[in-house]
Parts: structure tokens; C-alpha cells; sequence
């Protein structure tokens, strides 16, 4: 209970003060919660003309999110500060860079989205998570890897974040596959776009085959 006590009170100096430990090497905790979905219309294919071929994803260094447990990551200090204590002399980054972990679906933040979609006849839930991550301002975030379907309809995404000044540009590379196909025989569709998301914002990537919903909502906010 006491060193429980004295960290609480070592926390709160650090942070009173601005320990530049704490400032320099502690980068800022995200939530990220994506939605991905597929529209059932029939005539959805004849939109546009697909390629025959198209390149896979590239998940190149991507944290695959499907190989991890479902936990909920709500970090507090207590919880660096024991990290800390256990890694000695290790940098508090590396620390951090260990705490992408998928959220719990209690603290999904975009339940009522998912619920919209799953009641609506012309679309189909494909996949809908969180994950906490580090974010560090004007660097690439370590991309992920999105698994969501089935083995008939199905699609791969990774997504990679850079904070900028009070917003967030969004990499985001997807496959999608489905047991369907156009009138050419293509049933692979490479969908590969670029965009800028605000804080707490609900950002939606439409396309006339897949969709997606992202919300990004700071935990942890490091000093500059």
C-alpha cells in the first residue's frame, strides 16, 4: 500500500514538474476503433471497370491484430511505473512501444455505427475493433494488419497513423475478396487511399463495394 502511496506521488511530480524522462521518451496513447463492411447490392459491381489483377497488401512490419488476445488496455501510471520497475534501464519507449493490445468490446467506440450497419439490408458488418497504440507527432505510426469475413467475403486491411497538428493522416491499404464476381470474372479489389481524420471525429471511407468507419480518441496525452 505504501509504494502504491509513494508512486501515486512520484507520478504526480513527474507530471507536475514536466520530467523530461516522462516528456522525452513517452509517446502519446491513442485508441483507434475501425469499422470495415461490405454493400449486398446486386448491381454494386457495375460501378466502375476493376483491374484483372491487383497487388496484395503490403504488411510489411504490421502488428497482426488477429494473433492477439482481446483485453482491454487502459494504461495508468501505476501500471508504467511497474513496467519501469521491472525493465530497470530500459527506455520508457520501449515501454510504451509494448502496449498495442486490442481494446475489450466494452470500450469500442463506435458500437452505435456497428448497430446501424448490422440492421441495414444493403450493407454487412465485416469487422468492427480497437486497439490502443503509440503515436508520436509527424512519424508513421507502426502499421496493423485488419483481418474481417469470411472465407467467402472477406477483406485485409493495414492501416498506418501520423499525427499532425490537431488531426491525423491515415494510410490505408486494403483487399477486398468476395465468392461474387463482374461480369469480366474479377472477384479481387484493391482499394488504397489516403485521408485526414480529426480528433474524436467518426471518419467514413465510402466505396461501392466496402466501407469504413474510424474514430481515433487520445488516452494518454505526452508533453511536447
Amino acid at each position: 500500500m505504501l509504494k502504491a502511496i509513494s508512486k501515486l506521488v512520484i507520478v504526480s511530480v513527474l507530471f507536475a514538474v514536466n520530467f523530461p524522462v516522462i516528456a522525452d521518451d513517452v509517446e502519446s496513447i491513442y485508441q483507434i476503433d475501425v469499422i470495415l463492411f461490405e454493400h449486398t447490392d446486386s448491381k454494386r459491381f457495375d460501378a466502375e471497370i476493376w483491374p484483372k489483377e491487383v497487388n496484395r497488401v503490403n504488411a510489411s512490419g504490421a502488428i497482426n491484430l488477429s494473433k492477439m488476445k482481446n483485453q482491454d488496455d487502459s494504461l495508468d501510471t501505476l501500471q508504467t511505473l511497474n513496467a519501469l520497475d521491472e525493465l530497470g534501464s530500459e527506455p520508457v519507449q520501449k515501454v510504451i512501444n509494448s502496449t498495442v493490445k486490442l481494446v475489450d468490446a466494452n470500450n469500442l467506440k463506435l458500437t452505435e455505427e456497428a448497430n446501424i450497419i448490422r440492421n441495414n439490408k444493403g450493407l454487412h458488418l465485416l469487422q468492427y475493433l480497437g486497439w490502443t497504440q503509440p503515436l508520436a507527432a509527424n512519424v508513421r505510426s507502426t502499421p496493423v494488419l485488419i483481418h474481417g469475413g469470411t472465407k467467402g467475403n472477406n477483406v485485409t486491411a493495414v492501416v498506418s497513423i501520423k499525427p499532425v497538428k490537431n488531426a491525423f493522416n491515415v494510410d490505408v491499404d486494403m483487399l477486398y475478396v468476395t465468392d461474387q464476381s463482374t461480369s469480366q470474372g474479377v472477384n479481387e479489389f484493391k482499394i488504397k487511399k489516403d485521408f485526414k481524420v480529426k480528433r474524436r471525429e467518426v471518419f467514413y471511407l465510402d466505396h461501392p463495394l466496402v466501407g469504413m468507419m474510424i474514430k481515433i480518441t487520445p488516452l494518454i496525452i505526452a508533453d511536447q
